[in-house]
């Protein structure tokens, strides 16, 4: 009897109507072995509303090309230049992508990156998570993403920065967390004196909703390091460019957030 694959269990789960919305892009030139080894990437297969499409960059030049256009093709030439060249001279694109309704366990996670990894190590040359914009060679792939088990699971979201208009503040958000049916979270005004304890709230946010629980409406944040009256509201829609997902708007910091 095969072993079974240690379940991605989601300790403080609770229900949300949140679903799970995974997209990535491997390219390459795949030469494959018939199965996929169930032991070495720690995979059912593919799971139930996760979809495989495979593009030919010959048989279907648009669709190929269409993928590498602003904003993919920007991200990966301003993360490294080799990884957007590399996807250009690539003759198949795999795109895996669906939605699963609001997991309780992210078992799904698992076996759509082992999944993916076996494309990475069969003839993959890059790999583009669209729910964070981020490229990896295959190297780092494996390195970051297709690691220890739920250790990395935080490496699947982002933290983003960028300057306020009037230079004095940042605004940091998230992008990915829709990978696990939860919002992502966005905090503007930030100002110098309060940025390494705000990225420590986000990253604590991260990995409770990467955990299951919801965030409620009205919430208060209560941390040492932080001012009272913080505040979360929910906000957004599902095409929102900036997140690809609805947020939770952490407010009290600036006035335009309100």
């Amino acid at each position: 009897m095969a072993e079974s694959l240690t379940s991605w269990g989601r300790p403080l789960f609770q229900p949300s109507g949140g679903n799970a919305f995974l997209m990535y892009l491997v390219y390459g030139g795949f030469d494959l072995p018939p199965t996929i080894s169930r032991s070495r990437y720690r995979t059912e297969g593919l799971p139930q509303n996760i979809d495989i499409l495979a593009h030919d960059r010959l048989k279907h030049p648009e669709a190929f090309r269409s993928m590498l256009e602003p904003p993919l093709g920007d991200q990966m030439a301003s993360q490294d230049p080799t990884l957007l060249d590399n996807s250009l001279a690539a003759s198949q694109c795999i795109r895996i992508q669906g939605e699963v309704p609001d997991p309780g366990s992210l078992d799904y996670l698992r076996d759509t990156i082992g999944v993916v990894t076996y494309f990475a190590e069969q003839g993959g040359v890059t790999v583009f998570d669209q729910q964070t914009l981020r490229g990896y060679s295959p190297d780092r792939w494996l390195a970051e993403i297709a690691g220890p088990a739920d250790t990395r699971l935080s490496n699947h979201v982002v933290i983003l920065y960028s300057t306020e208009d009037d230079a004095r503040a940042e605004w940091l958000h998230t992008r990915g967390l829709r990978k696990f049916g939860r919002p992502d979270i966005s905090v503007h005004g930030v100002t110098q004196d309060y940025r390494t304890t705000v990225i420590e709230m986000i990253n604590r946010f991260i990995v409770m909703q990467i955990q299951g629980a919801c965030i409620a409406e009205g919430e208060t944040i209560r941390m040492d390091g932080l001012p009272e009256g913080l505040t979360c509201r929910h906000r957004g829609h599902l095409d929102d460019h900036d997140f690809n997902n609805v947020h939770v708007e952490i407010v009290g910091f600036a006035s335009r957030a309100e």
